[in-house]
């Protein structure tokens, strides 16, 4: 019989016991973790068990999607690219202008990047990311159980097998 599910107290966003999706989570259960997994999964029909793994995945993506790594992100997508613009980074990302204005308002104040008009248009606001911000963007996560991306878990091959099925998938839903 599976066990009841119970949510983390810890996490703002009460994400279940079964998808701990922060260390204070990991580490309040963290006794109890393993056991909660493996009769879990034992309990789960295998026609279930891919639809599952597929619901973390995104409930995953969801909760990390900003929360916390989206500065970091930008950090690093204007250190591989050099200045872009903030309309660039808003379409990169697909955040809000008012999100992104916030973010970048905060990478600003704390030295991270600097803002000037582009000479051309200024309307534009064109970002640059300082030494202090390249030194952040490339520096450790400070939870030790970082999650690592899908380009370090995965070979070029299995990523265009991955890229391929989900273009499926997508592809079926959207039909």
């Amino acid at each position: 019989m599976q066990e009841t599910l119970t949510n983390c107290p810890r996490c703002p966003k009460a994400c279940p016991s079964m998808d701990l999706q922060c260390c204070k989570g990991r580490h309040f259960f963290k006794e109890t973790t393993n056991h909660h997994h493996s009769s879990f999964w034992n309990d789960t029909e295998q026609t279930d068990e891919l639809s599952l793994l597929f619901d973390k995945c995104i409930h995953h993506m969801a909760h990390h999607r900003h929360k916390g790594h989206g500065q970091k992100r930008i950090l690093k997508l204007l250190d591989k690219h050099g200045a872009l613009t903030q309309k660039e980074l808003q379409e990169a990302f697909d955040i809000q202008s008012g999100s992104m204005s916030e973010l970048v308002s905060k990478l600003e104040s704390k030295g991270f990047i600097t803002k000037e008009r582009d000479e051309h248009d200024k309307r534009k606001v064109v970002l640059h990311i300082t030494e202090e911000g390249r030194q952040k963007a490339n520096s450790e996560p400070k939870c030790k159980h970082r999650k690592k991306s899908v380009s370090e878990l995965l070979t070029e091959e299995e990523q265009a097998t991955l890229k391929s099925l989900l273009q499926k998938i997508l592809h079926s839903w959207e039909s």
